[in-house]
């Protein structure tokens, strides 16, 4: 996998921040591509972190 990772020295909680960080007062709820845009992620990367968040 690592192979794959845009910024390779990013951690996973820098991940999980930027995600957690595209929500303000203006965007309380977005769809999956929206946060993947805004946090600059992969949308599978994305859908993975959000999984991962909603199981804990």
């Amino acid at each position: 996998m690592a192979g794959r990772v845009r910024d390779p020295g990013r951690s996973v909680t820098s991940r999980v921040l930027a995600l957690l960080g595209t929500f303000d007062e203006s965007h309380p709820r977005q769809g999956l591509s929206e946060i993947a845009r805004r946090s600059a992620m992969p949308v599978a990367t994305v859908s993975r972190l959000l999984a991962e968040l909603v199981a804990g």
